[in-house]
C-alpha cells in the first residue's frame, strides 16, 4: 500500500527562504501574462519571448534552493560542468529534519536537476546516489548495499531509476525533494521500494513543496494526471486565480 505523507510545506526567512526571493523568478512566458513563480501572482505585463515550460523549469530550480546560472547572475557555483547560485537552504533544512527524525530508517530520496544532487551530497555528506555519471555495475553494488540497510540515504534521478531496480527489502520510505509532473517516473520510482518482499504494510511517500511556489502546482498536476503545455499554461492560470 503506498502512502502519501501530508505534503511539509516550508517557507524561510526573508532573503534566506523562498519567499522572500521574487526577483530571482519573475519570468515572463510569451503571449501570456507574465508570472511572478514565488508569489503565484500574475501581473498586468504582457510577456517577453520565455516558453512556459522552460519559465516553470526555472521556477521549480528556485522553489528547491539554486537556479542554473544566467549571463546576469553573480556568486556562482559549480555543479557538474554547469554553474548555479544558491536561492535558499529551506529544503535542505527539510530533508535533514526529516533524515534525522526517521532515526536511521533508510529513505530514498528523489532529485531533478544536478545542482540539488550537488546541495544534498555537500549537506549530507557524501551520500550514495543512482543517476548521471553512475554506471550499472555501481548502481547494481549501491542496490545490494541498499538492501543490506547499510545505507540511512540513498539519492536518485527519477529518469535514470524508474526500471530495473529493486529496492524493496531495506524501508519503507521515499521523499521528493522536487515534485515531478512526470507521472511515469513518479510511479516507477516509488515502486523501486514498493515491491513484492517489502515487508512493511505502508510505503510512506514525503514530498518537500515550498509554499507559495510552483510546487503547490505541480502537486497539483500530478494528481490530475495533467502532462501536456496546454494543461501546464491551464494549471497555471488556475492556480493563480484561486490565490486571488
Amino acid at each position: 500500500e503506498l502512502h502519501t505523507h501530508g505534503a511539509l510545506w516550508i517557507s524561510g526567512k526573508p532573503g534566506r527562504g523562498a519567499e522572500g526571493l521574487q526577483p530571482v523568478v519573475h519570468l515572463r512566458v510569451e503571449g501570456e501574462p507574465t508570472f511572478d513563480l514565488i508569489r503565484g501572482q500574475l501581473n498586468a505585463a504582457r510577456a517577453a519571448r520565455c516558453d512556459v515550460v522552460v519559465a516553470m523549469g526555472k521556477g521549480r530550480q528556485v522553489a528547491g534552493g539554486a537556479i542554473y546560472k544566467q549571463a546576469e547572475m553573480d556568486e556562482v557555483q559549480l555543479s557538474g560542468t554547469r554553474e548555479f547560485i544558491d536561492v535558499h537552504e529551506a529544503k535542505l533544512d527539510a530533508l535533514e529534519n526529516l533524515v534525522e527524525s526517521l532515526q536511521g530508517s533508510p529513505v530514498l530520496v528523489a532529485y531533478e536537476f544536478q545542482h540539488e544532487l550537488f546541495r544534498i551530497r555537500e549537506r549530507l555528506g557524501d551520500v550514495p546516489y543512482i543517476g548521471s555519471g553512475v554506471t550499472t555495475k555501481q548502481a547494481l553494488e549501491i542496490e545490494r548495499a541498499w538492501n543490506n540497510k547499510e545505507l540511512p540515504v540513498l539519492l536518485g534521478h527519477p529518469g535514470s531509476m524508474g526500471h530495473g531496480l529493486n529496492l524493496q527489502a531495506a524501508g519503507n520510505h521515499v521523499c521528493w525533494y522536487t515534485p515531478t509532473w512526470n507521472l511515469e517516473h513518479y510511479d516507477q520510482f516509488n515502486k523501486r521500494v514498493l515491491r513484492q518482499g517489502n515487508t512493511h504494510d505502508v510505503v510512506i511517500v514525503h514530498r518537500l513543496l515550498a509554499r507559495a511556489t510552483i510546487d503547490r502546482m505541480v502537486a497539483g498536476m500530478l494528481k490530475s494526471k495533467g502532462k501536456t503545455q496546454a494543461s501546464l499554461l491551464t494549471a497555471l492560470k488556475q492556480f493563480t486565480q484561486s490565490r486571488g
